[in-house]
């Protein structure tokens, strides 16, 4: 409905417009906006209401071994938890302070305020031998993307398909490569790359991959290689999440280099024929 669309747009819109340009802070309007969905609500006017919904902050913690969440909501409206993917109520976990995740799960959280409940929200946790272990750049990632923390491949994440929410790391012109230190000599016999193909925005998949083990972190050996298909199969791609996976022989190590090779170059049917070409990484698996 009309009401739906501007509301609580309209709130924002008088914010920008009546607020002098260094008094503007969008956490401070967040926090002056109960009080106009009051008004709504007395109103019985139909707004947006994802101000309202629980919003999910996710840290990885390498040196815990576990994934810190902090739950949050607009005002002070109790917050309700489950990690088993049941559909939360009253009767579920109180949210009342960051907890720990260090297994595989599915967090669903909501608020309830006057007996309505918001929108609930979900995230999905994957864990593996990678997961939440020591892990480091080998080849330079593009300046855009530097702060984000390479722990964002080992976090048990696979990102949404937008290559700039801070759940993709980029490299432009170059290739992908990762060491990970799975910090006692485990057995392994798969590793996986969840990659991000927007060909529209000059992003492709891998023509390569390799795995390599190492005992020391120093020398490496590679145990499979594998070369995929020309760039023409991502033609009539709009968007998609491909996961590449490479499986091979049990073998027993301690480091782990992932490398995916990227296309470099814009191929000839692309209007950008010749530009570098984006490669972006979301998520490494080992198993």
């Amino acid at each position: 409905s009309r009401e739906y669309m501007m509301l609580p747009r309209m709130a924002a819109l008088c914010e920008v417009c009546w607020t002098l340009p260094e008094k503007k802070n969008y956490e401070d309007f967040v926090t002056r906006m109960p009080k106009m969905i009051d008004i709504y609500e007395r109103d019985g006017l139909n707004y947006a209401k994802h101000l309202l919904e629980v919003g999910i902050q996710i840290t990885p913690n390498i040196e815990k071994g576990a994934t810190e969440i902090t739950l949050s909501t607009l005002g002070d409206a109790p917050i309700y938890y489950t990690l088993d993917g049941t559909e939360p109520t009253e009767k579920s976990t109180l949210y009342t302070a960051p907890f720990d995740i260090k297994e595989t799960c599915v967090l669903k959280a909501v608020a309830i305020r006057n007996d309505n409940a918001t929108k609930v929200k979900t995230q999905e946790f994957s864990f593996n031998k990678a997961s939440l272990n020591p892990i480091k750049f080998t080849l330079p990632v593009h300046n855009n993307y530097a702060y984000i923390s390479a722990e964002t491949l080992v976090d048990g994440i696979v990102g949404d398909p937008i290559f700039n929410s801070g759940k993709w790391i980029g490299y432009l012109g170059t290739d992908m490569q990762a060491v990970i230190d799975l910090k006692e000599m485990q057995k392994i016999s798969s590793v996986e790359m969840t990659l991000l193909i927007e060909p529209g925005n000059y992003i492709f998949g891998a023509e390569a991959m390799k795995v390599e083990i190492s005992e020391d972190g120093e020398n490496f050996k590679t145990i499979k290689y594998e070369k995929y298909s020309d760039v023409d199969k991502w033609k009539d791609v709009a968007k998609d999440i491909e996961t590449v996976v490479l499986n091979f022989d049990e073998v027993e190590t301690r480091y782990v280099r992932v490398t995916g090779e990227s296309v470099k170059c814009m191929p000839k049917w692309h209007g950008a024929t010749g530009e570098p070409a984006w490669i972006f990484v979301g998520e490494i698996s080992i198993k």
